[in-house]
């Protein structure tokens, strides 16, 4: 497996997955799986996010909640991921949508063979949202990666 990456935007490919209308950032996270994932992408991801370390899972709905207001959903449910909507799925791929009053986010998560995507675009909807995002995106950087990680050591 090779380790994860970051880099500003995101391939065409996966752009054409989300339905955001003019994203004010969007980041892409990559890495190799030791094995490919099993279809479904959503069903996949749970596994995954199931068996992250529950600090994180804490930290990262705590930041999302307290700090950008997004609205997630608390109870688990086939139509949810860590309290985000699922607002599209394929075999390989699923489309995760959050909103707050200050902005709009969503996840895009992508498996082709054993190469791993992960994709977050940003509307801001009120001015606050650049001032907000850009100290957060540097803890969203950090946690992607160790989610990354996590998710292409998971068989």
């Amino acid at each position: 497996m090779s380790g994860a990456r970051w880099q500003r935007g995101a391939p065409a490919a996966l752009r054409a997955l989300d339905t955001l209308d003019e994203p004010d950032y969007v980041d892409l996270f990559t890495a190799t799986a030791a094995e490919p994932p099993e279809p479904p992408a959503d069903a996949w991801m749970r596994r995954v996010l199931d068996d992250v370390p529950i600090a994180l899972r804490r930290f990262t709905l705590t930041v999302q909640r307290a700090i950008l207001g997004l609205r997630l959903d608390g109870r688990p449910s086939p139509d949810h991921l860590m309290g985000w909507r699922i607002a599209a799925r394929d075999e390989n791929w699923v489309r995760l949508e959050a909103a707050s009053w200050l902005m709009t986010g969503h996840l895009v998560l992508h498996f082709d063979d054993r190469r791993l995507s992960g994709a977050t675009f940003v509307r801001y909807e009120r001015p606050l949202a650049a001032l907000v995002w850009p100290p957060v995106s540097l803890i969203h950087r950090q946690v992607g990666l160790a989610l990354m990680r996590h998710a292409a050591a998971t068989r």
